[in-house]
């Protein structure tokens, strides 16, 4: 019998382990820049809003996500992000009004406002796409952290995606790559 001394030491052993995979996945993902590829659809993920402004990382998502679409005047965004309860509007809604803001067409922007995580984000997303044309190949713009589980994931709904990682700001560098463990762990077995 296993005294609770070395339980621990193979528990905290498992976890280093565990994290270095993670990690070793998210990274191998987070500089991926595919934008030169064309694509019908853009879905652009949310992230956090001051009031109803983006935060930084949100910022660097949606410069991106704009480079994307002056490239490719026939693509249309999809602005992805629920409200969280401490927004005053959706995720989506911000972005659609800072791409607009920006002289994207408003008939070039597509809201989907109902998503409360990444999982719901791709899935959602993928069924507006579906309702417009049924394509599959769709550019992702998300942060270079998290383009490992948003890839996994689209693959996991019957899209094609093709990847564009946007920065990640330094403050919070580390705890975004750290949660981006935990989550793709929870995304791998749960997302389905």
């Amino acid at each position: 019998m296993m005294n609770g001394k070395r339980l621990l030491i193979i528990v905290i052993i498992m976890g280093l382990v565990g994290l270095a995979i993670t990690q070793g996945l998210i990274v191998s993902s987070h500089a991926i820049d595919q934008s030169d590829v064309a694509t019908d659809h853009v879905i652009i993920l949310g992230a956090k809003l001051e009031g109803d402004q983006p935060m930084l990382a949100l910022q660097y998502r949606l410069d991106k996500a704009l480079d994307y679409l002056l490239r490719h005047p026939e693509s249309v965004a999809i602005c992805s992000g629920g409200q969280g309860s401490d927004e005053l509007v959706s995720e989506a809604y911000a972005m659609g009004q800072w791409l607009e803001k920006k002289g994207i067409s408003k008939d070039r922007i597509l809201l989907e406002q109902e998503s409360k995580n990444t999982f719901e984000n791709i899935l959602f997303s993928g069924e507006l796409i579906r309702q417009r044309d049924g394509s599959s190949r769709v550019a992702i713009v998300t942060s270079g952290y998290h383009l490992y589980r948003a890839n996994m994931l689209a693959e996991r709904h019957g899209l094609d995606p093709i990847l564009v990682a946007a920065k990640t700001p330094g403050v919070i560098l580390v705890q975004s790559y750290v949660r981006e463990s935990l989550a793709l762990i929870k995304s791998y077995f749960l997302d389905r």
